[in-house]
This record gives structure tokens, C-alpha cells and sequence, in this order.
């Protein structure tokens, strides 16, 4: 560990001889371990074999990144942005441990039922059915709380 060079050398010693800290010989044996497996990883990083596992992690990786391409265009949403249809089937998913409630009467009970209203987010008009602005702050809307 006295060396200044190589692979004996710890900076970490020689800043504690700096500072005048004891060094305790439990530190020198840490130290020498992890000097010993960062010189087998920097061997290792350096080898053929480790050059051939990246390359082939990088070509399955951009095939995985063409598959999920493929599947996102292939499940793209049509967002209806207000218009009201009952094709809700057609945004299906193959994943079947994903369940919707087909009758929200079911889940709920009471006077819930009675004010449950179905609100579409709309960006062609505003909710008072006006098409000159869309929101209920603006200055012509006539649901605009003055």
C-alpha cells in the first residue's frame, strides 16, 4: 500500500496519511478488495466477450424498440375530443385482468344515481353550446358567473 503507483496504490490511504488519521489495518484489507475487483471489472470491460454482450444487448434492445412501435401504432387511441358515440368496444384491450363496469348503477347507490352525469371534455365549443368560445370564463359565455 505504499506504493505511489500501480495497483497497490489507494488514494484513499495516502489522503488519510495526509491528514494524519490513523490507518487501521480492517481499511487496508477493504481497500485491497475493492482495488481487486475494480481492476477484474476494467479487465473484464476490456474483453471481447463483454464487447459481444453489449452489441447484442443493443440489437435486442432496438428490436424490442421496433416491436413496441409497431404495437403502439397498431393500439393508437382515437380520441373523440366531445362527440358522443357508443363504440366504446373499439379501444379493447388484450389484457383481460383490466374490468370496467359496464352499468355504473352498480356502483352506485342512492341519490348518486340520480345526479351521475356522463361530462365530455369538449374543445370545439363551450358547454353552454355556443362555438365562438370554449370555456365558461370567457366574456360572451352566457353560464359565466358575473
Amino acid at each position: 500500500m505504499n506504493n505511489n503507483i500501480g495497483t497497490e496504490y489507494c488514494w484513499i490511504g495516502d489522503l488519510y496519511k495526509r491528514l494524519g488519521l490513523p490507518v487501521l489495518p480492517n481499511l487496508i484489507k477493504e481497500w485491497e478488495i475493492q482495488m481487486k475487483r475494480k481492476i477484474k471489472r476494467r479487465e473484464f470491460t476490456t474483453s471481447n466477450a463483454y464487447r459481444g454482450a453489449k452489441t447484442l444487448q443493443k440489437k435486442a434492445r432496438s428490436l424490442e424498440q421496433l416491436e413496441r412501435k409497431k404495437w403502439l401504432n397498431a393500439k393508437s387511441l382515437q380520441h373523440s375530443y366531445g362527440t358522443v358515440s357508443g363504440d366504446e368496444d373499439e379501444e379493447s384491450d388484450d389484457d383481460s385482468s383490466l374490468s370496467t363496469c359496464s352499468d355504473p348503477e352498480q356502483t352506485l347507490s342512492g341519490n348518486a344515481i340520480d345526479t351521475f352525469q356522463m361530462t365530455v371534455p369538449s374543445t370545439s365549443k363551450c358547454i353552454c353550446g355556443s362555438v365562438t368560445h370554449k370555456r365558461t370564463s370567457h366574456r360572451d359565455c352566457l353560464l359565466r358567473k358575473k
